[in-house]
């Protein structure tokens, strides 16, 4: 049964499992309630406040008297003050039950875009060999070329992925590659070099077959390929309030798009300590690799997570190759550089993205 008065939406079950189902159900209208047993034996499902007023508008009672009572309850009581979204963790069990993942790996962009995805090296392959007709071409080059198309901000993994299996493909038909190749120093030898060997073909293959994007870039990936397709890495100026091209040496464009492809583009934060300076603070440690945070974005989350902890937080990171602690108490964002006397002791960190 179901009734509402100076409590709010009261529903009443004999049954647990009912309640539970109907608790379930309600959540699919955005509606939060709470269960509680009863003395006689009953479960009580509660909905109040702005969750009363929401299952009024989504779903209501039929009798006359039950609507104007949670109507009454709704005119007379502050319902629409902000809930508490907190709630006391009353006990945590560990339970094993099946799990069943459905996602696709993140981190095959370049492989599989520039291999077996549409306008990919296959794509392009059959179509410019077999497929078209010669009426076809210029509208099938039109289509291409704007999928392969690059932007000043962003690096189109069609682009890099098809252009990085010609160039093996190329690598491996000549023999540009091993001990004989990367030690030769005359240029234009290197650039003329051709062994006629004819291994292109397998090669990709092989190539897509045991790599993932990470180790596809770090095997494939070379300084005369970051040359001929004019690659850069680029970082944000404080100064000039623009971005600017950061550095054209392939270890750094490298560990760039090496970096994108780790953990999804995320920095590795660790936990380091929850009772910092035995003040129940909160200290995150940063595993810098090359790449600063970006200060606006550190603050946001920083901001973020103290709303969570309810006290201050602390991260520590480098900042222009200086070490430093990031912290927000709640109300101000502040910035120190630490010294070596600064650095806490790790034990057992928890990574988080």
């Amino acid at each position: 049964d179901g009734h509402a008065g100076p409590q709010g939406v009261i529903l009443s079950t004999a049954s647990e499992s009912l309640s539970k189902t109907v608790q379930l159900l309600l959540l699919n209208f955005g509606i939060l309630s709470r269960r509680r047993p009863q003395t006689d034996g009953c479960w009580h499902l509660d909905v109040t406040g702005q969750s009363a007023a929401v299952y009024s508008r989504e779903i209501g009672f039929g009798l006359t008297r039950k609507q104007e009572a949670l109507r009454a309850y709704l005119d007379g009581h502050h319902w629409f003050k902000k809930e508490e979204w907190e709630d006391e963790v009353v006990a945590l069990e560990g339970r094993h039950a099946e799990v069943f993942d459905i996602s696709v790996e993140e981190t095959h962009r370049y492989a599989a875009q520039g291999f077996v995805n549409h306008n990919s090296y296959w794509h392009s392959t059959i179509m410019t060999q077999k497929a078209l007709k010669p009426s076809e071409f210029v509208d099938f080059a039109d289509h291409h070329s704007g999928t392969m198309a690059t932007y000043g901000a962003r690096l189109n993994p069609y682009k890099l992925g098809i252009e990085l299996f010609r160039n093996i493909e190329h690598r491996w038909d000549t023999g540009k590659f091993g001990k004989e190749y990367e030690e030769c120093d005359d240029l234009e030898k290197r650039r003329t070099w051709n062994k006629n060997l004819g291994l292109g073909r397998q090669k990709i293959f092989e190539a897509r077959r045991v790599h993932n994007d990470i180790t596809f870039i770090e095997t494939f990936l070379t300084p005369d390929f970051c040359r001929e397709h004019k690659m850069f890495s680029y970082a944000f100026q404080d100064q000039a309030g623009q971005y600017v091209i950061e550095s054209r040496e392939f270890h750094k464009i490298k560990q760039r798009l090496l970096f994108s492809l780790t953990n999804f583009g995320k920095p590795w934060i660790f936990v380091v300590d929850g009772n910092y300076r035995n003040r129940a603070e909160l200290l995150l440690r940063h595993e810098h690799n090359g790449i600063d945070l970006r200060q606006d974005w550190a603050a946001a989350t920083l901001a973020n997570i103290q709303f969570i902890w309810n006290r201050p937080v602390h991260l520590q990171t480098i900042v222009e190759g200086k070490p430093t602690l990031l912290s927000f108490d709640g109300s101000e964002h502040s910035t120190r550089h630490l010294g070596e006397s600064d650095e806490p002791k790790r034990s057992g960190p928890t990574k988080s993205r």
